[in-house]
């Protein structure tokens, strides 16, 4: 029984260590991303591909990872609080292990959104490269009235991918939502549906910058939630 506590904090500790060291990362790609940003707009043509986006793209991805990490230990302290149950409490305090519900299905749901938001953020910041460019080209009367179109879709469709992310947040909230035991967590969970909204109004605004702010916050939401999920 001892060893079983201790293996269960030893897990919960691992899990709030991780969950610090993802939120540690993702605030230096906030603070990376707004310096980088800052930058490019200096740049007449902004280069395909530089060292800081990939630097960014490791970072993020050691975040999915970590966040994924937070899944791990999910089924062992569970099991651990089933085992004794029946030697050490009478027929009629059975009930208790009830309180070990298995949150994995939802956890797994709001890891599956982290990973969306953060391949999306992968690709966000080339597709804007592209955007600006248009756009200052536009203002110069320097682009074909076609490419302007072409531009204008483009725009369009990077809204509509921000959408997208915004009703599969939505959709996994109600899920919480509909559970009496996961009000926190779908509190939780609706922060990062309140970002990810923003972050399309402000990329429909063509405020581009500010809405990849508001996606990395997203994915630092659906991280809290995860880890509420984990310590419940």
């Amino acid at each position: 029984m001892r060893l079983g506590l201790a293996s269960r904090a030893g897990l919960e500790s691992l899990a709030v260590d991780a969950g610090a060291m993802l939120q540690m990362c993702l605030h230096f790609a906030i603070t990376r991303l707004d310096a980088f940003n800052t930058s490019r707009s200096f740049m007449s043509e902004p280069p395909a591909r530089t060292q800081e986006e990939l630097f960014l793209k490791r970072i993020l991805t050691m975040a999915l990872a970590l966040a994924l990490l937070l899944l791990l230990p999910s089924t062992t302290p569970a099991q651990k609080k089933k085992r004794p149950a029946p030697t050490r409490r009478p027929a009629g305090e059975q009930a208790k292990p009830a309180s070990a519900m298995d949150m994995r299905p939802e956890a797994q749901a709001v890891a599956e959104q982290i990973k969306n938001v953060t391949k999306f953020i992968f690709i966000y910041g080339k597709i804007v490269n592209g955007l600006e460019v248009a756009e200052d080209q536009a203002k110069r009367g320097e682009v074909t009235p076609a490419v302007a179109a072409k531009t204008q879709q483009s725009k369009q469709s990077l809204i509509t991918s921000i959408r997208g992310l915004r009703t599969g947040i939505e959709n996994v909230s109600k899920k919480l939502q509909a559970n009496p035991r996961l009000q926190v967590q779908y509190l939780k969970l609706s922060y990062a549906a309140e970002a990810v909204a923003s972050a399309e109004q402000l990329a429909t605004a063509g405020r581009f910058d500010d809405a990849g702010k508001a996606l990395t916050s997203v994915v630092e939401r659906l991280t809290e939630t995860l880890l509420a999920m984990r310590l419940l």
